[in-house]
């Protein structure tokens, strides 16, 4: 038996765990984004918070933005 990919192993890990997926900067990540949706797909205890400077365009996403240079009040 081959080795199973990691996507696959992260996966049956994370099973049915109920827990926040923080992603910052994914704008760097783009690429990984249908990764990241089959991940949420399979587990779905997980849910996801990412940054990014560009529009994400997937599915479920709720756009919000912040002007540049915005510090949080406080």
């Amino acid at each position: 038996m081959g080795e199973l990919p990691p996507a696959t192993v992260l996966a049956a890990g994370l099973g049915e765990r109920r827990l926040l997926l923080v992603l910052d900067n994914f704008e760097h990540l783009a690429t990984a984004g249908p990764a990241v949706a089959a991940l949420l797909a399979a587990c779905p205890g997980v849910a996801a918070l990412v940054t990014s400077r560009s529009r994400l365009r997937v599915g479920g996403a709720c756009p919000a933005g912040a002007a540049p240079g915005a510090a949080a009040a406080g």
